[in-house]
């Protein structure tokens, strides 16, 4: 379980030449899937992470993209994302203390400018996180 080595977001880091923009918050989940026996949880929210970066990817693109005719299909798909991350977020903080579950609420799912600004770079970290798992499953 990779996840569970103590460098394992240190080496995330190294891996993509970027530092984690949240990464107190990054481990909080980590340890809390590690605690609970939630890594599936910890994998398929960096699923959606990197489907997520994909989608803005493109969005942020569609200009110079000629096969992106409409972009309203990607925007929907990118707002139902969004809304899956945030539930994947709190069903993985449902047994973490209330003061956790309060800092990530007001930090990340509260659905303002602020809080949407840092759950596009929670996103961010979650997709170097799933690129980084995708390397060692190529690499063991």
């Amino acid at each position: 379980m990779p996840i569970s080595d103590e460098n394992f977001l240190k080496e995330a880091e190294e891996f993509s030449g970027s530092k984690l923009i949240f990464k107190d918050e990054v481990n909080t989940i980590r340890d809390i899937c590690i605690n609970y026996n939630l890594v599936n949880n910890f994998e398929e929210l960096a699923f959606t992470a990197k489907y997520i970066n994909g989608l803005l990817k493109v969005l942020n693109q569609a200009q110079s993209i000629p096969d992106v005719n409409d972009t309203k299909h990607i925007q929907k798909d990118l707002s139902a994302n969004l809304l899956k991350i945030q539930e994947q977020i709190r069903k993985i903080l449902t047994d973490a203390a209330k003061s956790v579950q309060d800092q990530f609420e007001e930090k990340f799912l509260a659905m303002n400018h602020e809080s949407m600004k840092n759950l596009t770079n929670l996103v961010s970290d979650f997709n170097i996180i799933k690129k980084y798992l995708n390397f060692l499953k190529r690499n063991p």
